[in-house]
C-alpha cells in the first residue's frame, strides 16, 4: 500500500493572500512588493504584516 506524503510545507504569504483573500497571483505579488518597499523604507516588518495583511509575524521572511 502506498502512503500519501504529508503536506509539511508552510503556507507562504503569497499562497495565503491567494487562498484567504482571493487575490490573483498578480495582485498578491503587487501587495507583497509594496510591503517589501515599506520594510526597506524603515517600517517594522511585524507592523507591516499586521497592518497590510492582518497576519502575525509568521510570514516575516516573505517580506524581508
Amino acid at each position: 500500500m502506498q502512503r500519501t506524503p504529508r503536506r509539511t510545507k508552510m503556507n507562504h504569504l503569497r499562497d495565503v493572500l491567494i487562498e484567504r483573500d482571493r487575490m490573483t497571483e498578480a495582485e498578491a505579488d503587487a501587495a507583497i512588493a509594496e510591503a517589501r518597499r515599506e520594510v526597506r523604507a524603515g517600517a517594522d516588518p511585524d507592523d507591516v504584516l499586521q497592518d497590510s495583511f492582518g497576519l502575525e509575524p509568521d510570514y516575516v521572511f516573505d517580506i524581508v
